[in-house]
């Protein structure tokens, strides 16, 4: 297994399996170009950053030399960047800069829980625009907003404008709405109130099971469905689905 190597200008030496190698990633500062390296621990709790200038826009060509080398020497170490020595794998680094080390603390996510107990928890995971951790406890335990709410403080409820009556059957992240004691009429307007209203944009998705209503608008609170022409017959249901997003 090839082993990528670093010395810093002190003189202090790393080397890291490839097989560790996480990737390299390119961001300005100022009028330079640094090129970042990552590789992961042993033991998934770290992850080595190593960071020196290249050239700017000269990504595409230092990454060709590096995969060459990576590709094509037969030496069991590729020295990256050597401080020390003024030396790199390719020529589009610039020698003068300094190469610095960092250590990141990483967060186990085992069985679905992030491990916070080890090393800092001053985590904010993300995923795409949605925020996943609300708060953190003294015990660790993980808030998890801006994401599919699973529980109310209370049930969703269901009430029409017109004399139609309905049950609801779920949560305010999922559930089933069925007509019961009374028939849906022409343009009757059902609304769906949640258990506990939403900080977030909440979207409903509504599926009407074989029955004409038609979806027509939501918010934080709730949603609401009109009846169409040809009514709803007691038994007749839909269902909705939620998501929030922060």
């Amino acid at each position: 297994m090839k082993k990528l190597f670093f010395r810093l200008s002190g003189g202090d030496s790393y080397s890291h399996d490839v097989s560790s190698f996480i990737g390299v990633k390119f961001f300005s500062s100022g009028s330079a170009c640094i090129a970042q390296f990552l590789f992961n621990s042993d033991d998934d709790t770290e992850i080595y950053n190593y960071n020196f200038p290249i050239e700017v826009r000269k990504e595409l060509e230092f990454m060709r030399e590096v995969q060459d080398n990576l590709s094509f020497s037969k030496k069991d170490s590729i020295v990256i960047f050597d401080d020390v020595d003024n030396y790199c794998v390719s020529g589009y680094a610039v020698l003068s800069g300094t190469l610095s080390r960092v250590i990141i603390p990483s967060p186990v996510i085992l069985n679905g829980n992030l491990d916070l107990t080890d090393g800092d928890t001053d985590y904010d995971v993300t995923a795409g625009d949605i925020t996943a951790v609300a708060s953190l406890f003294s015990d660790n335990d993980v808030v998890f907003g801006g994401s599919i709410i699973d529980s109310s403080t209370q049930a969703p409820a269901a009430v029409s404008t017109g004399s139609s009556v309905m049950t609801v059957d779920g949560k305010d992240s999922v559930g089933k709405v069925t007509f019961t004691s009374a028939a849906g009429v022409d343009t009757d307007v059902v609304t769906v109130t949640y258990g506990t209203a939403s900080e977030n944009t909440r979207v409903p998705v509504v599926t009407p099971i074989g029955i004409d209503v038609t979806f027509t608008g939501y918010d934080n609170n709730g949603f609401t469905v009109r009846v169409g022409s040809t009514g709803v017959d007691v038994g007749g249901a839909f269902t909705y689905i939620t998501q929030d997003y922060a």
